[in-house]
């Protein structure tokens, strides 16, 4: 009784409800639209950030991340980047070491990452040797 009293009532004022249906339809659709546009802007942001510096995997030490020490370095990498080279799927890999230091010019003082690369490696894996607008890329 309660759904044939409700489909009555929608058709005693057919404006009212063709409008209501048209403002349900029209915030649906900015929404399914709204949420795609987000969501594809979240990947893009996603993929040029790793392209960039961070890659998609990184290999450290246990703890290193707890307390970043240079002292907490991989035994061999240069073996571990080969055994990492050799899974299906993966493209380059590339060594680096990181640490970090207090730079400081009178009175102001930064702190600031300070990353060893290998040229020739790093162009293969991030995109940061092809924005270099004036000068060069490291060199061997």
């Amino acid at each position: 009784m309660t759904v044939a009293m409700a489909w009555r009532n929608l058709w005693r004022q057919p404006r009212r409800t063709l409008f209501s249906l048209l403002a349900i339809g029209f915030a649906a659709a900015v929404t399914i639209f709204m949420l795609s546009l987000q969501q594809g802007v979240y990947t893009t942001m996603i993929v040029r950030s790793l392209g960039i510096f961070d890659g998609y995997a990184q290999f450290q030490r246990p703890g290193y991340l707890d307390d970043p020490e240079l002292e907490k370095v991989l035994d061999d990498p240069a073996a571990l980047a080969a055994e990492v080279a050799k899974v299906p799927g993966v493209q380059d890999t590339a060594i680096r070491a990181e640490g970090f230091a207090l730079l400081s010019k009178g009175e102001v003082s930064v702190g600031s990452e300070v990353v060893g690369v290998q040229p020739s490696a790093e162009k293969k894996v991030s995109t940061l040797p092809g924005m270099i607008e004036r000068g060069g890329y490291l060199s061997a």
